[in-house]
């Protein structure tokens, strides 16, 4: 009885979140055709925090890379940008969020990012709607390289609640990725880790002083406080936390 109502209390909290999003649907088509520049995609519109503080000059073109990138524009760190002529990468497992973006023309590159290498790895696939699309939340929660106890039964339902199944994929270092596919780049004005628990293995992975990374955003769910002593062991201070998204710069900015 109690476990149903702990779901219950988790399905009403995601058709909230749904609501949610519909609503910042309608808001960038209003405000989207008046000025273009108010269009923001991510949750909490923390890009726009981003964009306000760190790169108001609107006429920059910068370059982001997005781990975990889902989605095209539901949820997007990376989308608003976009639109203003950044370069922008994404790094997702899901070759069907990864087809998504192939098909706007978005770079795109199919791999796990982590701290170790492996072809046909096991990834989790966590579905709560099998439509994907930039209209439905699908698998943008929980999916991972293997979930995390704490994800299990998340606030009453978590990655329990849906539907789960297992794809293979290619685990790489995202340092590894970038010499590949972006032997060019020298500077990354904005990385995004958004990888449902498994984002400082993906830091253990990236070397920030290589690309000069300028912004460092990582999803924190539970508030750990491991995040911020592994960004400080590398040279970067907590700046804001936005709810879970934990926002950090060099500590020579400080």
């Amino acid at each position: 009885m109690i476990l149903n109502l702990r779901k219950l209390i988790f399905l009403i909290r995601r058709r909230a979140v749904s609501m949610i999003l519909h609503c910042m649907r309608i808001r960038n088509y209003l405000f989207g055709k008046l000025d273009k520049r108010r269009r923001f995609y991510a949750e909490f519109f923390i890009d726009r925090y981003i964009r306000k503080n760190f790169f108001p000059d609107f006429s920059y073109r910068g370059c982001v890379v997005e781990v975990g990138c889902a989605t095209p524009k539901l949820l997007s760190m990376s989308q608003h940008f976009r639109e203003f002529g950044w370069r922008c990468i994404g790094i997702e497992p899901n070759p069907r969020f990864v087809a998504l973006h192939k098909a706007r023309g978005n770079e795109v590159y199919e791999y796990a990012a982590a701290d170790f290498e492996a072809d046909d790895y096991d990834f989790v696939v966590v579905e709560a709607n099998s439509n994907y699309s930039d209209c439905h939340l699908s698998a943008h929660s929980y999916s991972s390289l293997n979930i995390k106890p704490e994800y299990v039964n998340y606030k009453g339902g978590g990655a329990s609640a849906f539907k789960q199944s297992k794809i293979k994929v290619r685990v790489r270092r995202l340092d590894n990725i970038l010499n590949i596919h972006c032997p060019d780049i020298s500077n990354i004005d904005l990385l995004t880790v958004d990888t449902e628990g498994y984002e400082i293995e993906v830091m253990k992975g990236f070397t920030p002083a290589r690309y000069k990374t300028r912004v460092i955003v990582l999803e924190n769910a539970f508030h750990d406080s491991a995040y911020t002593e592994y960004m400080k062991s590398i040279g970067y201070r907590l700046h804001k936390k936005i709810h879970y998204n934990y926002i950090y710069l060099p500590v020579e900015l400080s």
